[in-house]
């Protein structure tokens, strides 16, 4: 897919790229960094050129540059000071300028880049541990997705997940990793934790360990300590953050499951995931119902008969459907 030239903000694009932007600009670039493959080619390709302007330019392209910008003077020379900023602007320009002529040849979109992604998906009732391109792991929740690069940006590391995943992160204090759901992301540098994203426009964030930021538009809504768990609620716009036990942070990284006051409808959700079952309710009412527990090595059996001992409540299971209903 190519951009046109004309079509691009080469301010945005220099902003970024001289770690200049404001919040503003770093929001936009999100949006157009996720949508467009034009313009993520885009910036891979810039990014090594500017960089190495910043690093060998010249007085000699400096005064071209001023050159271009302020034309011939009329009186006697005079010398010029520049400062450290204002060399690596013109280096920069100048090299971006350069790039676009390269890039851009009359007028011809860019080559296609050599950078692909790839999205993995984990099966209906079955977990799936993913290794990336640097060393870290997640363990996708059964009917989860993730998307990454196959090669990692050199300055940011960056993944996009739908559904459940448990992260453990090489630490990198050069390269930020981001996780990127729908509503919100998750900045970390090394540690381990869950992100959880439901049906209902709710993101759940426990750290085990480490400490992670998580943020929307570019804000930052929260810095997390160990054993924290943060709520997102979408809808409202707003979010909570509690503390967890020891045990329920062990629970989390051997891959169990932890419900902590959560409604049976909810429960239900996970149930048909974990288990690739389907699940009713006999009375509405029933769903809304809190379950608290945890489950170490979760199986249907041992959930099911703890929704049973901790709710009034019983099931029946057929055709593959687990039925909810009151006790007589």
């Amino acid at each position: 897919m190519s951009i046109e030239p004309s079509n691009i903000d080469w301010g945005l694009v220099y902003a970024i790229l001289a770690g200049e932007a404001d919040e503003a600009q770093e929001a936009r670039w999100k949006e157009l960094f996720l949508s467009s493959e034009a313009y993520r080619q885009l910036y891979d390709q810039l990014k090594p050129a500017f960089r190495e302007a910043e690093k060998s330019m010249t007085f000699v392209r400096l005064q071209a540059v001023s050159a271009l910008h302020t034309g011939p003077e009329t009186g006697p020379e005079k010398p010029r000071r520049w400062s450290r900023r204002s060399r690596v602007r013109a280096a920069s320009l100048l090299t971006m300028l350069t790039v676009l002529f390269v890039i851009f040849p009359q007028s011809k979109p860019p080559e296609e880049k050599a950078v692909t992604w790839q999205q993995i998906s984990a099966a209906p009732g079955r977990s799936t541990v993913i290794t990336f391109p640097e060393g870290s792991t997640v363990r996708l929740a059964p009917t989860s997705s993730i998307r990454f690069p196959n090669e990692f940006d050199p300055a940011r590391r960056e993944v996009f997940l739908t559904g459940e995943g448990y992260f453990n992160i090489t630490r990198d204090s050069a390269r930020p990793f981001f996780v990127h759901t729908q509503h919100i992301s998750t900045k970390v540098l090394g540690t381990a934790f869950q992100v959880q994203q439901d049906s209902a426009a709710q993101v759940r964030i426990t750290l085990v360990e480490g400490k992670v930021q998580v943020q929307r538009d570019s804000s930052t809504l929260a810095t997390l300590q160990p054993r924290q768990a943060f709520t997102y609620d979408a809808a409202a716009g707003n979010w909570e953050i509690r503390s967890i036990s020891s045990a329920e942070a062990g629970v989390l990284a051997g891959g169990g499951i932890v419900f902590e006051a959560t409604p049976l409808q909810e429960v239900a959700l996970l149930l048909e995931k974990y288990f690739d079952m389907k699940v009713q309710f006999s009375d509405p009412a029933l769903g809304k119902l809190r379950f608290t527990s945890m489950f170490s090595q979760p199986s249907l059996t041992s959930i099911l008969q703890a929704i049973r001992a901790s709710n009034k409540i019983d099931y029946t299971i057929r055709d593959n459907t687990i039925l909810f209903i009151r006790k007589k």
